[in-house]
Order: structure tokens, then sequence, then C-alpha cells
């Protein structure tokens, strides 16, 4: 499974594919980043790069993967 933290589409599309290969998930321990990028950029879904990947998409993948929500 591919998963681009940068993109809601792939977050919710890793999630559908853990879901259907795995019963469930015991931990997910968030730690990747993005940090000191040289100019403004943004996720595919119009986030500042860094908040993007840092948070915004580390809770899309917790909540989608707990609840069952698609984004």
């Amino acid at each position: 499974m591919q998963l681009d933290l940068a993109s809601l589409k792939s977050i919710n599309s890793f999630a559908k594919a853990f879901q259907a290969e795995h019963a469930m998930l015991d931990v997910l321990v968030n730690n990747a980043g993005v940090m000191a990028i040289p100019s403004r950029e943004l996720t595919e879904d119009g986030f500042e790069k860094q908040m993007g990947v840092c948070v915004s998409l580390f809770l899309s993948l917790s909540f989608s993967q707990s609840f069952g929500w698609s984004i």
C-alpha cells in the first residue's frame, strides 16, 4: 500500500485498502513531517504543505481509520 501524506485522496484510499486487508489497527504512530520548506508550497488539497503533512493529514488518517469516515 502506498500513502502520500500530502493528499487527502491518498489517505482515504490507504485507509480503505488497509481496512480491506486487516481487521483492526492496534497502534497508529503519527511520526512524520515536513520542515523548513524553502518556499511556500500547498498540498493538492490546498493546505499549506507543512501544516497539511504534519497535522491535518494525520488527523484525517486517524479519523478515517478509527471511525470509517471518508474524506
